[in-house]
């Protein structure tokens, strides 16, 4: 554990963030809190916890505060990053089995969307529209590209890549430098925390930084192959899509009042996909 940090940004999660510290104590030494500009008491909860804390005056996103925390963790000597999320949705248990897993991968990632998967099917759809297309791109079949649950092995070419990140969408560089650099990869099949109390969709701008490391990754040819730019268009423009790949169709829907997409297809073939060996 000694040569791993975990990274967690923070913003706005008083009510979320004390049970999960609470669990977690047996990691506060390891553990690197970036508190993004929070404006409620998530900054006080934090420090009566005795955790080590970055406090930033302004709320950066969460790119920023993932680079803080691996520039933090490489001057201290770390070599390897867990990113956990602060709100709850990642459930400490599974540290230990990232860390084990570290031994033997380059870079391991949360999968919520399994054979088991108690996801709903209105998750299922912008997510693996994710999967399918990093599929094509790189011929390798990972069902949650999105899951903010990471570990990655650290480097200086690593910290470099990532200043070109902008919000969400270092979630997806992260999963693209990992390819990019065949990197192996393994996966931790886990539980999909939903908060079923709030509208559950997939905001526009988490669909726009999926395209943003698409083109910040992947030629231009093969782009165009997969109509990535029509798909920006009508994202860009907030109109509904219908985007075809691998027989599969997805519809996307605009939900004007909150600026997100219901992203809907087949549940019965998108089940079969996830059942389809890698």
């Amino acid at each position: 554990m000694r040569n791993t940090l975990i990274i967690m940004p923070a913003y706005n999660v008083e009510k979320e963030i004390y049970n999960l510290l609470f669990e977690m104590q047996n990691y506060r030494n390891n553990t690197i809190i970036v508190d993004d500009g929070s404006t409620d008491n998530t900054f006080q909860i934090i420090d009566s916890l005795n955790y080590n804390v970055i406090r930033q005056d302004k709320n950066g996103g969460v790119a920023s505060a993932i680079r803080i925390g691996i520039n933090y963790a490489m001057s201290n000597g770390y070599q390897n990053a867990i990113f956990m999320d602060s709100d709850g949705q990642h459930s400490p248990k599974y540290i230990d089995v990232f860390i084990k897993m570290l031994e033997k991968y380059d870079f391991v990632v949360g999968n919520r969307f399994h054979n088991h998967t108690t996801a709903p099917d209105i998750k299922l759809g912008s997510n693996l529209l994710a999967s399918i297309i990093i599929k094509k791109i790189s011929g390798q079949k990972y069902n949650d590209i999105s899951c903010g649950y990471k570990a990655i092995k650290l480097n200086e070419d690593l910290r470099l890549s990532l200043d070109k990140s902008n919000g969400y969408s270092l979630v997806f560089d992260l999963f693209f430098y990992a390819l990019n650099h065949n990197y192996k990869i393994g996966t931790i099949d886990m539980e999909a925390v939903y908060d079923y109390s709030t509208f559950l969709m997939t905001r526009k701008t988490e669909l726009l930084a999926f395209i943003s490391a698409l083109e910040l990754h992947v030629s231009n040819g093969l782009l165009e192959k997969l109509c990535i730019n029509d798909l920006k268009d009508k994202v860009l423009e907030r109109r509904d899509f219908i985007y075809v790949i691998d027989n599969i169709t997805f519809y996307g829907f605009y939900i004007r009042e909150r600026d997100g997409y219901i992203v809907q297809s087949d549940p019965i073939k998108l089940r079969a996909y996830l059942n389809i060996e890698s």
